[in-house]
């Protein structure tokens, strides 16, 4: 499942937009708005790598402070079967809850680790095509049967 954000739709169309444009773009502007998407998808990529890192730590951080809440309730409960089985049920509960979030979490993860894949190849054929021009002469202003 793909799931486009509105930063990665803005950043997309706005990379295909000298290829659209027909004579209002050069060669060089491809190259450059190549490049910038290319650096966009980088930077945006490590910062995705270290929120997921930063939000693991976290995760298991919650886990274990609900493991030690359940053995500080355990050790105060004086052998009450009620209230360990009360307690059991809270930290089944919480348990089960931290584990949906950290599959959401991935999830969330591997969609944005494809969308910059789909951002970095968009730039990649922009590149590609920006070059593509250059090395037919099509890129620079001035010459003959160029009415860019």
């Amino acid at each position: 499942m793909v799931m486009f954000t509105r930063f990665t739709f803005a950043v997309v169309f706005a990379g295909l937009i000298p290829l659209n444009a027909g004579c209002a773009s050069s060669a060089h502007l491809d190259l450059s708005a190549a490049r910038s998407l290319l650096a966009i998808a980088t930077e945006m990529r490590m910062t995705v790598e270290e929120y997921h890192a930063d939000l693991a730590q976290l995760d298991e951080q919650r886990e274990a402070f609900a493991i030690q809440s359940f053995v500080a309730r355990v050790a105060g409960a004086d052998g009450d079967k009620a209230t360990l089985q009360e307690d059991s049920a809270v930290l089944s509960t919480t348990l089960t809850e931290l584990r949906a979030d950290r599959a959401v979490a991935v999830e969330r993860y591997i969609i944005a680790l494809g969308n910059l894949d789909l951002l970095a190849d968009t730039a990649e054929g922009l590149k590609s095509h920006a070059l593509a021009r250059l090395r037919f002469g099509q890129g620079v202003w001035g010459l003959p049967g160029n009415e860019e």
